[in-house]
């Protein structure tokens, strides 16, 4: 799960949050501009799933 913003103990709030319920990758992408890229993910999400077929699995890996 990627995280963005400018304040340091809301990002822990929400990381605190995200790991609660099962996520056990959570990439903080820094400041709040940074959520401009993750809105464009969204979108390639959505159209990787027009082109499969909702309905099928998949995922995109970041590797570091």
């Amino acid at each position: 799960m990627f995280i963005a913003g400018e304040h340091t103990d809301a990002k822990a709030a929400v990381t605190d949050l995200l790991m609660a319920y099962g996520w056990t990758d959570i990439l903080d992408l820094g400041p709040l501009v940074s959520a401009r890229g993750m809105e464009m993910y969204a979108h390639m999400h959505s159209a990787i799933g027009f082109a499969l077929g909702f309905g099928t699995h998949f995922g995109i890996k970041v590797v570091r």
